[in-house]
């Protein structure tokens, strides 16, 4: 009785280990099978973890340029003051000098040269922090939008099918601060080239990296410096 109990345990394991075989079988013909639907719809073989391209993360929302890019604004705006309101200066302080009537010249043109020194201090320290904080954009599947303007808003967009090529350029006071200007240009468009100023260098070879990713015109990507 004890050798027919173990002949019937024997019998049972083998079955079980069949059993066993049979379904490892069948799920190596599933996944041949799927892989094989999935060649025929995808038009090839899905890419693994190693052949997968890396592509970088498109941001959800609108970006702000690069603080240092203010400050180059507002060194330029100072130049500009010295620049025009320095010899305005020295004219009138030797008018005043020379002229018979010193005080009535100097009323006069004080005042002149008060309210020009302030309109181009507007103009060249004031304006631009407005400029810089109401300037933003965003790259996504479509392509480039920039949102300018502090009294007149415009919103330009630049579709990624209309893409020809773009250009990195940098000055000396970017390429020193690490700056860079993208410029974008397009086929079949009124304006024929659209610039994204203000951004760190490597944000604008981000940047252009994703517009050329999927570029259905197959356009070419240049860096180069501008003085």
């Amino acid at each position: 009785m004890t050798g027919d109990a173990g002949r019937a345990d024997a019998e049972i394991d083998r079955a079980d280990a069949e059993i066993d075989r049979a379904d490892a079988e069948i799920d190596r013909e599933d996944a041949e099978n799927g892989r094989e639907d999935a060649e025929v719809g995808g038009g090839g073989p899905l890419p693994s973890a190693e052949t997968a391209p890396l592509l970088p993360a498109v941001p959800a929302e609108f970006l702000g340029l690069h603080p240092d890019a203010l400050r180059v604004s507002l060194w330029a705006g100072a130049i500009t003051w010295v620049v025009l309101m320095a010899p305005l200066g020295i004219a009138l302080v030797v008018a005043v000098v020379l002229a018979p009537s010193p005080l009535a010249v100097l009323a006069i043109g004080g005042c002149g040269w008060l309210s020009m020194a302030a309109l181009v201090a507007f103009w060249g320290l004031f304006w631009p922090r407005l400029a810089h904080r109401h300037t933003s954009y965003v790259v996504d599947e479509r392509g480039l939008q920039i949102r300018r303007g502090v009294l007149f808003r415009s919103h330009v967009f630049v579709a990624r099918s209309r893409i020809q090529h773009s250009d990195i350029a940098q000055g000396p006071l970017q390429r020193r601060l690490g700056l860079a200007r993208l410029v974008v240009h397009t086929a079949g468009t009124h304006n024929a080239s659209t610039a994204l100023g203000g951004i760190a260098h490597s944000e604008a070879v981000r940047v252009r990296d994703l517009l050329a990713a999927d570029s259905e015109s197959g356009g070419s990507v240049s860096e180069g410096d501008g003085v």
